[in-house]
């Protein structure tokens, strides 16, 4: 099966909502459709699906198909995570894949294949273009709310009210919850490590960094997933179910024999057992039980 990228994988987590039929995606494609009135068609999306878009002869082109792409252009960021964006692969955007999942539905039987529509061509490389120093950022955002405050006292204030810094006290003991609500958006920011490159950074600097890092995260992951099982492709997880509990009829070659069996789930997916086909069937389930 190969390795996958993380857009990929997240692709594949989309299409899990679109067949499920619930989660925020769901609802992105939902109302894009109720929009711009799109029944969608239960196929794989043609692989120049875009060229077919941009020929004016099509007869299949959406009905209000300049409303459809403005939809989707404007409101990606929804969907898609800054980590993702199509600024970090140059030459491919989401919107091939956007189109597709708003015009068709995935065949049941052929959800990995409808996942991979419009891969990108390679995975975003890991450079981050970030301020040097987040303490100047911290100062100069403090420097614009005091000078704003300033001129606030100093044009719609009368002089008995509180000033400056007293101000923003007096707010913050009467309104606590601007505080709290503050501390938490702080607290959801996620860390990461970035190796830092300047001019006299040598390439065994930047190699040896990495190995510190990567080392570092493989021990987290290792503690994190302690007594745990090993995490599963929900969308692999969903087609073996689908497979296994809709499309299980006899195998043809040998009538004694189920089509889907745990162990032909297994090698069909590149499973380690068929134990783990079975699991993989059960989450499936779950994804199922909860469409509407």
């Amino acid at each position: 099966m190969g390795s996958l990228s993380p857009v990929q994988r997240f692709k594949r987590r989309l299409v899990v909502q679109l067949v499920a039929r619930n989660g925020e995606f769901w609802e992105f494609v939902g109302d894009i459709r109720g929009r711009c009135g799109i029944t969608p068609i239960t196929q794989l999306p043609p692989p120049d699906l875009l060229d077919r878009l941009a020929d004016r002869s099509d007869a299949s082109h959406p009905k209000h198909l300049r409303k459809l792409v403005w939809e989707i252009t404007s409101r990606y960021r929804q969907i898609v995570p800054e980590e993702y964006g199509a600024e970090r692969i140059p030459g491919w955007d989401w919107f091939d894949f956007l189109l597709a999942c708003v015009l068709y539905d995935p065949p049941d039987t052929q959800l990995l294949q409808f996942a991979a529509h419009a891969d990108p061509p390679h995975d975003p490389a890991p450079i981050r273009f970030l301020p040097d120093e987040p303490k100047r950022l911290l100062s100069a955002e403090r420097m614009l709310w005091m000078s704003t405050i300033d001129e606030i006292e100093r044009h719609y204030l009368k002089p008995s009210s509180p000033i400056g810094m007293s101000l923003l006290s007096d707010v913050w003991e009467k309104s606590p919850n601007i505080c709290k609500e503050h501390d938490a958006a702080l607290e959801q920011i996620p860390y990461r490590y970035y190796i830092e490159v300047n001019e006299d950074t040598t390439q065994a600097d930047i190699l040896n960094a990495f190995h510190v890092v990567a080392a570092t995260l493989k021990k987290w992951r290792r503690e994190a997933a302690k007594g745990g099982p090993p995490p599963r492709d929900p969308l692999v997880a969903l087609q073996c179910a689908i497979l296994h509990d809709c499309h299980n009829g006899r195998d043809p070659q040998d009538r004694r024999r189920w089509k889907w069996t745990y162990e032909k789930l297994a090698e069909e997916f590149g499973l380690p057992s068929a134990r783990s086909a079975k699991a993989h069937v059960q989450k499936g389930r779950e994804y199922l039980q909860d469409k509407p």
